[in-house]
């Protein structure tokens, strides 16, 4: 993954979240992290 150059004068802020999710919301996670990896967005030029 390309770094991220922050332009002079600009301020770069990040946030990190934990989750806690029960056991109902780990499947519903993971169905859609599942789906984020499809044919379109796997073999996208960028």
């Amino acid at each position: 993954m390309p770094r991220f150059d922050v332009p002079e004068g600009w301020v770069a802020q990040a946030y990190r979240y934990a989750l806690d999710p029960t056991p109902k919301q780990e499947r519903a996670l993971a169905s859609h992290a599942g789906a984020a990896r499809s044919p379109t967005t796997t073999c996208s030029p960028w």
